[in-house]
C-alpha cells in the first residue's frame, strides 16, 4: 500500500485523495518523501539547536502532543 501511495503522490500529489489511505501509511509516505530528498529539511548546523528549543518548549509543557 505505501508502494501505490508513493506512485500517486508522483504522479499528482494535488488530486490524491488522502481519505482512501490509512493515516500509518500517509505518514509512512511523507517520512519516505523526507528521507529522500536532497538536502536535510534541518540542515546539520542548526539540528542541536532545533533538538534544545524542542526540549525547552517540551519542560515548559508548550509542546501539545496528539
Amino acid at each position: 500500500m505505501l508502494y501505490f501511495c508513493t506512485l500517486l503522490f508522483a504522479a499528482d500529489v494535488e488530486t490524491v485523495d488522502l481519505a482512501s489511505f490509512d493515516s500509518a501509511v500517509i505518514a509512512s509516505t511523507m517520512k519516505k518523501y523526507l528521507r529522500e530528498l536532497p538536502n536535510p529539511v534541518i540542515p546539520e548546523q542548526f539540528y542541536t539547536k532545533f533538538i534544545d528549543a524542542a526540549s525547552e518548549l517540551n519542560a515548559l509543557g508548550l509542546i501539545n502532543y496528539c
